[in-house]
């Protein structure tokens, strides 16, 4: 089936993509504009053509995943509790899977949660480790 492959094509590159943000995460506590922004165009390019094949439900269901990631990681954001590539890179999510992208951010707050308990200086953590963690939570 085109799309059982296309899902596989979207979860390698999507990994390939957040084993790159976690290198640059953990090596400089950035994950770069050239990376992120890519990312998003390949998230519009796959959310576009699989809009094309599955109709304007699904490029409905699309549209609110966006808005609503977009609207959260951009307080979060605000609140000094992401970084922007987090950000780019859940809105990212948010495209290329929207039916899980809230779970996804949930999951890399309950990791981010379990990996920090008990310590003070959260601010420091690499997020983009528990967004790959939670991404592949979303898999199972």
């Amino acid at each position: 089936k085109p799309k059982r492959e296309i899902m596989i094509i979207k979860i390698l590159i999507t990994l390939s993509f957040l084993l790159v943000a976690c290198y640059t995460d953990l090596k400089s506590r950035k994950v770069p504009n050239f990376l992120t922004f890519s990312w998003l165009i390949t998230a519009l390019i796959f959310a576009g053509y699989e809009g094309i094949h599955r109709g304007s439900s699904f490029l409905f269901t699309v549209g609110l995943s966006w808005a609503s990631m977009s609207l959260l990681t951009g307080l979060l954001f605000r609140a000094e509790k992401l970084g922007g590539g987090d950000v780019k890179c859940l809105i990212a999510l948010s495209l290329l899977y929207p039916t899980k992208a809230l779970w996804i951010l949930a999951a890399a707050y309950l990791l981010t949660l379990c990996c920090k308990a008990g310590k003070k200086d959260i601010q420091n953590y690499p997020f983009m480790l528990s967004i790959t963690g939670g991404f592949i939570l979303s898999l199972i």
